[in-house]
């Protein structure tokens, strides 16, 4: 298995004119333990958080998926955004959180 692990089902989300490549798996969310999940970042189908490094990047050519994110046990209230950078400083889109802690 991979490191990178296409969230929410983002492995083939984007347009993009190369296959999927060997580096990204698929995150099967109900092999998260009890009391976690993964949060969705509302903008996910907008935004991919990563792109294929083999070559420059081309908006709908490159390979795109969302593996950046966030696992939150049940305790926490969160909501994600992708932001949109462009890939112009990396090869990944930065994500950002906003979360609660539930009373204890």
């Amino acid at each position: 298995m991979g490191w990178n692990h296409a969230l929410c089902g983002s492995l083939e989300m984007y347009e993009s004119q190369q296959q999927v490549p060997p580096w990204v798996s698929t995150l099967d969310e109900s092999e998260l333990p009890s009391g976690f999940s993964v949060v969705r970042a509302g903008n996910i189908e907008d935004v991919a958080t990563c792109r294929g490094g083999d070559i420059p990047y081309e908006e709908g050519f490159t390979y795109r998926v969302a593996v950046d994110g966030f696992i939150v046990s049940d305790n926490v209230t969160a909501t994600a955004e992708n932001i949109n950078a462009g890939f112009a400083y990396s090869d990944n889109n930065p994500v950002k959180l906003t979360f609660t802690l539930a009373a204890q």
